[in-house]
């Protein structure tokens, strides 16, 4: 599968030239391990490269101002989020993602950052899918291919 296609339609036309090239060098750059944020996160083949967009520091500045008892990183590719908002003393975090490989990402990487790795749960599924119906968030994050955006 080339990097073109391993992600929702990096040439919608959504995205500037400049984003869609270097998203494509880091789609072909993986698998590969980086620092982010004060965390040692491993981006493997098919995963969106967290590091690569500004809106993952920007989503991880924004969650610093809230204090929610349980909190959703819906889209969590390689889960940098739900570690932020474990180190922000989130007591309960979930990482969802409907793509089976970036919630293996996921997984190794909480196991890797231990310390703020635990209390949180995955789920594969398409958005709720996957995440019992009695769970109520108090904060929920998203971050979607439109924040490839300049």
């Amino acid at each position: 599968m080339s990097s073109q296609t391993s992600h929702v339609s990096l040439n919608s036309g959504l995205i500037y030239d400049d984003r869609v090239d270097e998203l494509s060098r880091a789609l072909d750059a993986e698998p590969y391990c980086t620092n982010v944020d004060g965390f040692h996160l491993c981006i493997e083949k098919g995963v969106f490269p967290a590091d690569r967009t500004p809106s993952s520091g920007f989503l991880g500045s924004l969650v610093r101002n809230y204090s929610p008892e349980i909190a959703l990183d819906m889209g969590c590719g390689c889960g940098l989020l739900a570690l932020i908002l474990r180190r922000n003393r989130v007591p309960l975090v979930y990482a969802s993602d409907i793509h089976p490989p970036a919630i293996e990402c996921s997984k190794r990487n909480f196991r890797m950052n231990q310390r703020f790795g635990e209390s949180i749960e995955t789920c594969l599924g398409d958005l709720y899918d996957g995440i019992e119906s009695s769970v109520l968030f108090n904060l929920i994050v998203f971050k979607g291919i439109c924040t490839c955006l300049k």
